[in-house]
């Protein structure tokens, strides 16, 4: 049995307030809305595997910020380790779905607008503690 996969997820927020959420379209969780994001390479850094990944499932390019949360998901026979930043869209926000997701969405951060997409509660708390921290951000 081999260890946890170390991931990278972004919390992709742009100017307006909005945040991007992507349907997964593999296990774990295919077919729910999410954080993007992916696996980190062998030899690859950190927010080097973050950009990377952001690139090929939203044609986004970004700017990592915060780390803001650790968050370990073990269901349906995968372990993942996957830290999730603060980011922001640079070059253009017109996200489309690529590589491991089937569709990708900027919602306004309403808790009732995501709870009816059943983003899970990890998801939830790292929007909020997202947001808290991109507005000490945006006020510089």
């Amino acid at each position: 049995m081999t260890g946890p996969i170390i991931g990278v997820g972004a919390l992709i927020v742009r100017a307006d307030g909005h945040v991007l959420i992507a349907r997964r379209g593999h296990p774990p969780g295919c077919g729910s809305w999410t954080l993007p994001g992916g696996k980190v390479r062998k030899n690859e850094k950190l927010h080097d595997a973050l950009r990377r990944e952001i690139l090929e499932e939203t044609r986004l390019s970004i700017m990592v910020h915060d780390l803001l949360e650790v968050v370990e998901i073990m269901r349906e026979g995968y372990h993942y380790v996957v830290l999730d930043y603060l980011c922001t869209p640079i070059g253009g926000e017109n996200a489309q779905a690529g590589d491991d997701i089937t569709a990708v969405q900027w919602i306004e951060p309403e808790l009732e607008t995501m709870r009816s997409l059943a983003l899970t509660s990890d998801v939830l708390g790292i929007v909020e503690r997202g947001l808290a921290r991109w507005a000490q951000l945006s006020t510089r």
